[in-house]
C-alpha cells in the first residue's frame, strides 16, 4: 500500500534557490524557518503564506543574526521547541552541517537533508584532500606538507601558495615568494608555528568551479564559473569577490577533460556513499592542464543560481532529487548514468559586497535594499518582485536578486560580506575584475549614503 502520511519539512528562507524545489513534490508540507525581528523574516512575509512562516527567537549570544549560522541559531535559539510544536521531522538547515547538528537532530528524532558531516569535515581539510588526490592520481599542483618555521630551503624557486588545512574563502590562503614573507607571518601571528600547512607550487592560470552532483544512480556536471577575487591584500591573501558562470566558452578539449576527470572523481565518492553536491575549484592554465586545489563537500555560494537555472546542471530537478533521499522516496528516475558537462549559454553572476577596511576599523551599514529580483531600466535598478523564482521571467531584461540579513545601523569590519547580488548577465570581465555592468550593479547596492 503506497504512503499517503504527509512529511512536514522546515526550510530556513535565506535558503535561497532551493524554495524553487517546493513545488513539485506530492505528500510533502512546507514550512519556512524566520528569526524574529529580522530581514528574513521581513522578506518572507512578502510573497510566502503566512500559514506556511514558522519564527523563531534567538538570544543574541552572538551578536547581529548575521552572525548566526545553523549550530549557533540551535544553540542560541527556541528552534528545537519551535519544530517539535509545528511537527517538523526533516530540516533543509544552512550550506553546511557539523558534526553538533547532526547529533542534536538525532537526539531531537529529525532528519537533517544535507550532505553527512564526516564527508564535510575530511574533505573541507586542504591537507587530506591533498592526499586523496596523490593517491587516486589527480592532476594537480606539486605539493608538501610542513610545519613553520620552515627548517630547509624552499623547495618551489618561484612563487609558491601556503595553505592552512582548514582555509576557507580565500581567507588562510597565502599566496607568497619568499620564505622571508612567511616569517613576518608569524611574527604578525598570522601564521602558526609547529602547525601542518600544504605548501603548493604557483599555477599561473584562472580558477574556476564546478559542481558535481553524486546522485543514488547517476552523475551529473554543471557548468563551470570562473572564481573572482580581489587583488592580494596586506597578508597576501586573495579575498572572494563573486564567480562568473562562463557559458559556452570552455573548448571541446577543455570539455573533455573536465568530463573525464570530474566523472572519476564522482564515481569515487559515489562508492563512498557520498551523496548530494561536490563543489570543487580547479585551474587552468594556458595550455589547457586541468589542475585540482579544493573540495567543499556541501552547498555553495553558486549553489542558488544553479537551482534557479536547471540549465546549469543539465535541466534536472536537483532539489526534488536531493530532498527525496531524505524523504525515502523516489519518482525522479534518470535517463542516464551520467550528465556530462551541459551547452548553456547561461553567463550570470554572483557579487559580494565586501566590505573593505585595511584599518581593521568597523564601518557602519548605512542602507537596506528590499530582498528580491531587481530588473535594470534605462540605468537605473528597478525593484520587482521578492519572490525570486520569478527570476526566469523576461528573458530580455537584465536582472539581479538581492539578498541581505544585514541591517542598517549594524556594524562590521574588514572581509565582511554584506550583500549578494545574483544576476542574470555578465558582471565580470574575462580576467576577474568588474565589468562595467558590474561597476554599475556595485554603485546602486552599495552600504554607504
Amino acid at each position: 500500500m503506497p504512503n499517503t502520511k504527509i512529511v512536514k519539512v522546515g526550510l530556513f528562507v535565506d535558503y535561497l534557490g532551493f524554495l524553487q524545489a517546493t513545488e513539485n513534490l506530492p505528500l510533502v508540507d512546507y514550512y519556512y524557518l524566520t528569526a524574529e525581528d529580522t530581514r528574513d523574516q521581513e522578506w518572507a512575509r512578502k510573497f510566502l503564506p503566512a500559514e506556511k512562516i514558522i519564527t523563531y527567537k534567538i538570544g543574541g549570544k552572538y551578536g547581529y543574526f548575521h552572525n548566526y549560522f545553523t549550530d549557533r541559531i540551535i544553540r542560541d535559539s527556541n528552534l528545537t521547541e519551535v519544530l517539535k510544536q509545528n511537527e517538523i521531522s526533516v530540516l533543509v538547515p544552512g550550506f553546511d552541517c557539523s558534526r553538533f547538528v547532526f547529533g542534536w537532530a538525532a537526539k531531537n528524532n529529525l532528519k537533517i537533508a544535507s550532505i553527512d558531516h564526516r564527508f564535510q569535515h575530511n574533505f573541507e581539510n586542504k591537507i587530506y584532500f591533498d592526499k586523496f588526490l596523490q593517491a587516486n592520481g589527480f592532476p594537480k599542483p606539486k605539493s608538501f606538507i610542513t610545519q613553520l618555521p620552515l627548517t630547509s630551503s624552499l623547495p618551489f624557486s618561484d612563487r609558491f601558495v601556503l595553505q592552512a588545512s582548514a582555509s576557507r574563502g580565500g581567507t588562510g590562503t597565502f599566496f607568497l615568494e619568499s620564505a622571508e614573507q612567511i616569517d613576518n607571518l608569524i611574527k604578525t601571528k598570522v601564521l602558526e608555528t609547529k602547525t601542518d600547512y600544504l605548501l603548493r607550487e604557483f599555477i599561473s592560470g584562472k580558477t574556476y568551479g564546478i559542481s558535481v552532483f553524486v546522485g543514488q544512480d547517476f552523475l551529473a556536471l554543471s557548468a563551470a564559473r570562473q572564481q573572482c577575487f580581489f587583488d592580494l591584500d596586506q597578508r597576501h591573501n586573495k579575498v572572494f569577490r563573486g564567480v562568473q558562470w562562463v557559458g559556452n566558452s570552455f573548448s571541446d578539449n577543455l570539455k573533455e577533460k573536465v568530463n573525464e576527470n570530474f566523472s572519476r572523481i564522482g564515481k569515487l565518492l559515489l562508492g563512498k556513499g557520498y551523496f548530494g553536491f561536490a563543489n570543487f575549484d580547479f585551474m587552468i592554465d594556458e595550455k589547457e592542464s586541468l589542475y585540482f586545489i579544493e573540495f567543499n563537500p556541501r552547498l555553495s555560494s553558486a549553489t542558488p543560481q544553479i537551482f534557479l537555472n536547471p540549465e546549469l546542471l543539465s535541466g534536472l530537478p536537483l532539489g526534488q532529487i536531493f530532498l527525496e533521499k531524505f524523504l525515502e522516496t523516489k519518482t525522479f528516475i534518470p535517463e542516464s548514468n551520467f550528465y556530462p558537462y551541459p551547452e548553456t549559454d547561461f553567463e550570470g553572476s554572483l557579487l559580494d559586497v565586501v566590505v573593505k577596511s585595511p584599518d581593521k576599523k568597523k564601518h557602519l551599514i548605512e542602507k537596506e535594499y528590499t530582498n528580491g529580483i531587481y530588473s535594470l531600466k534605462q540605468n537605473s535598478f528597478v525593484f520587482e518582485n521578492p519572490d525570486i523564482r520569478k527570476i526566469k521571467g523576461d528573458n530580455f531584461l537584465k536582472k539581479i536578486i538581492f539578498y541581505s540579513d544585514v541591517r542598517r545601523g549594524e556594524s562590521y569590519g574588514d572581509r565582511a560580506v554584506v550583500f549578494h547580488l545574483f544576476s542574470t548577465y555578465r558582471l565580470f570581465r574575462q580576467d576577474g575584475t568588474l565589468n562595467e555592468e558590474g561597476e554599475k550593479a556595485l554603485a546602486a547596492f552599495k552600504y554607504k549614503s
